[in-house]
């Protein structure tokens, strides 16, 4: 729902309606007078929550350059480890959960006043069917400002196209190319712009986009299912749950190095099968030496702990990696929306995780998360690596796509 609303109105304003919608719920979240109320905020905070981070994500890879795309990836990535760490040790410093969703609320304050003075993504607004091109300038010329850097006037020129039709003009490298807003080498824009109940039937118009639209969410549905399933396991091993959920968010900081070194499609097959790998060492080790009559010993279950952090450290580089690849991999028009199906499955096997300590044999637990990651790694191998790649800007998969400019 999140990601077809945010492509329709925009970056900036989907995000300060994702920012401040969560604020709002999360403190009636914590001043609710009853239970219920309280249960049917934190539900609507969730979804407000997912809203921000898809838009947040998206926004950043739209208006950095390619190069610094990986940077990007890995620094938002760094801060969402950063701020389970410190989730884990205000909640043991506060223990009281009003006071800690109070407290959550002032971490909201300092992004709405930043983001406010934003400018809009040019990627975003050159997806756009209007005619205003002066609104792509001006945010050109507000990135500008904040690198603080001049825009030659050279460099952008307002001129009239076909049929009285608004185009950018940009010199690059000294070669002055056109882009129009309605046509690209002839081939009308693909489906740009657009209302809510038609962004999914664009995304899905497209063979090669349904390919990897259910390559990636089955993916992610397994990722996010490792991704906690891992800390829900191992909970049985490690009592506090304030040491476990710090432990297991502490282990993603390590992760994110690794995530710009292979191609996306690498980076998702071999995490998924490293994952059923450390499953299938848990399930051994288990096997091995469990008895009915006697107690794990500390040893054993010092190296069940260690395989289990160690199945949460590739399932975090999975999370990255299938993240940054619904911000890259879909057109701009319906990035949102693709990386908005993306999230919506990964949380769905976020929100499946706590099932898992229903199964009554521990092995068989882990041998669900290794065989769920191990089957979704396989379709992944086909993807296009986009890691170090320009975003794509139409729907048009086949056929040379003209260059659009780097907003940075």
């Amino acid at each position: 729902m999140a990601g077809p609303a945010a492509d329709s109105i925009g970056r900036i304003p989907g995000l300060l309606i994702g920012l401040l919608c969560t604020l709002a719920t999360n403190l009636l979240a914590a001043l609710a007078p009853q239970f219920w109320l309280h249960l049917a905020s934190r539900l609507v905070c969730g979804f407000f929550a997912s809203w921000t981070m898809g838009s947040v994500f998206v926004y950043g890879n739209e208006v950095l350059m390619t190069e610094h795309r990986g940077r990007y990836v890995k620094s938002y990535n760094l801060g969402t480890a950063q701020g389970g760490v410190l989730l884990a040790l205000l909640a043991f410093a506060l223990r009281d959960y009003k006071w800690l969703m109070i407290a959550n609320s002032f971490f909201v304050i300092p992004p709405v006043i930043a983001i406010a003075f934003l400018p809009e993504s040019p990627s975003w607004l050159l997806s756009q069917r209007t005619k205003s091109v002066k609104k792509v300038k001006r945010a050109l010329q507000k990135i500008a400002w904040i690198n603080r850097r001049s825009l030659p006037e050279s460099v952008l020129s307002l001129s009239s196209g076909g049929q009285g039709e608004e185009s950018l003009q940009l010199e690059e490298n000294g070669e002055l190319l056109e882009t129009q807003q309605t046509k690209d080498h002839g081939t009308p824009r693909a489906m740009l712009g657009g209302s809510l109940c038609t962004s999914i039937k664009k995304l899905l118009s497209d063979r090669v986009v349904v390919f990897r639209l259910l390559s990636t969410c089955l993916y992610s549905f397994s990722s996010g299912f490792a991704f906690y399933g891992f800390t829900f396991v191992i909970t049985h091993a490690v009592p506090n749950i304030y040491i476990t959920f710090a432990l297991m968010a502490a282990v993603e900081t390590p992760a994110l190095p690794l995530l710009n070194i292979f191609s996306r499609g690498r980076t998702l097959f071999f995490s998924g099968v490293a994952i059923f790998c450390c499953c299938v060492a848990i399930i051994i080790v288990f096997v091995t030496v469990h008895s009915e009559d006697e107690q794990l010993s500390t040893g054993v279950i010092v190296l069940l702990v260690f395989l289990a952090v160690s199945g949460k450290f590739f399932s975090n580089i999975a999370f990255c990696a299938i993240t940054a690849v619904g911000a890259e991999i879909y057109p701009t028009a319906v990035r949102n929306t693709g990386l908005g199906l993306l999230m919506a499955t990964l949380r769905t096997g976020c929100m499946l995780s706590p099932l898992v300590n229903f199964i009554p044999y521990i092995p068989a637990r882990f041998a669900t998360i290794g065989l769920a990651c191990f089957v979704a790694a396989f379709p992944t191998r086909s993807l296009p690596d986009t890691r170090i790649q320009d975003l794509t800007e139409t729907l048009v998969t086949d056929g040379p796509q003209p260059p659009l400019p780097s907003a940075a």
